[in-house]
């Protein structure tokens, strides 16, 4: 196996531990079955700095980065049903926000 594919296994194997992680922690703090249009202030950081990492590390080939961003957002996204999906919604604008702004940097010579 490659280095590219551990680092791969290594992702994929860390956003199954943080949704577990996640879905423990979700169940454990909430007692409501959904929560309406709150957001969690530990979710959010938590989304924004696992999906920010997760692209940097793949613009930039770090594979321990890449695993430290799975599981961040694996824990988020896979929270109770009805939690962390505004959080995870905010992440994934981040993530498509630093992977365009790379992608415009290249275009332009930076």
């Amino acid at each position: 196996m490659n280095p590219e594919e551990l680092a791969i296994l290594g992702a994929v194997a860390a956003f199954i531990a943080g949704s577990l992680v996640g879905l423990e922690y979700s169940y454990r703090v909430y007692r409501e079955i959904f929560r309406e249009r709150r957001l969690d202030p530990i979710a959010l950081p938590l989304a924004l700095l696992g999906w920010a990492t997760l692209a940097v590390s793949w613009l930039k080939w770090r594979p321990l980065g890449l695993c430290a961003g799975a599981f961040l957002a694996g824990y988020v996204l896979n929270m109770r049903p009805g939690y962390g999906r505004i959080e995870t919604a905010l992440g994934l604008i981040l993530f498509c926000s630093i992977l365009l702004a790379h992608r415009g940097a290249e275009v332009i010579g930076c």
